[in-house]
């Protein structure tokens, strides 16, 4: 099944924009370094697919919103790892 990426790399300025639209977004966002992804997902079989492909490929940093899943691979200590959370 292909991963349709709806954010990867962010630049400030895109940050910026997002911000303005209302959107909350991390200071510290991984997507600003380049190590996350958004994939879209819009039903629970993928979602359950998704995340098992991410985990087998060693992607231990994953959020769940209601139609992305927010994969990244920020290791720095005080993003913890092995974690999934909600938006």
């Amino acid at each position: 099944m292909p991963f349709v990426i709806t954010s990867g790399y962010r630049t400030q300025e895109h940050t910026e924009y997002l911000k303005s639209k209302g959107y909350k977004v991390s200071k510290d966002s991984a997507h600003r370094l380049g190590l996350a992804a958004d994939i879209r997902t819009t039903n629970s079989s993928d979602r359950y697919k998704i995340i098992e492909a991410l985990l087998y490929v060693g992607i231990n940093r994953l959020g769940l919103g209601k139609s992305f899943i927010h994969a990244d691979l920020d290791n720095r200590a005080h993003k913890g790892i092995e974690v999934i959370w909600n938006y």
